[in-house]
């Protein structure tokens, strides 16, 4: 499980990684779930994901700067 921390307004971007586009039918099958594991002192939500390998997870902070290239 992936685990992030996200600050109100802070986005999460999910996205199939291009060499697994031909399996989009597992990701449909497997679904992806996403858990509010706590809510700190501070406001920010400490969230954790469950997906299949084909699936790229971005904060769209990075995904801003880098456009995939040091993700794929």
């Amino acid at each position: 499980m992936l685990i992030l921390t996200r600050r109100e307004a802070q986005s999460l971007r999910f996205t199939i990684k291009p060499e697994y586009a031909h399996q989009i039918d597992d990701l449909i099958k497997e679904g992806i779930s996403v858990t509010v594991i706590e809510i700190t002192k501070k406001g920010q939500a400490r969230i954790g994901i469950q997906a299949p390998d084909c699936v790229l997870v971005l904060r769209d902070e990075i995904e801003d700067r880098s456009k995939f290239a040091d993700c794929l």
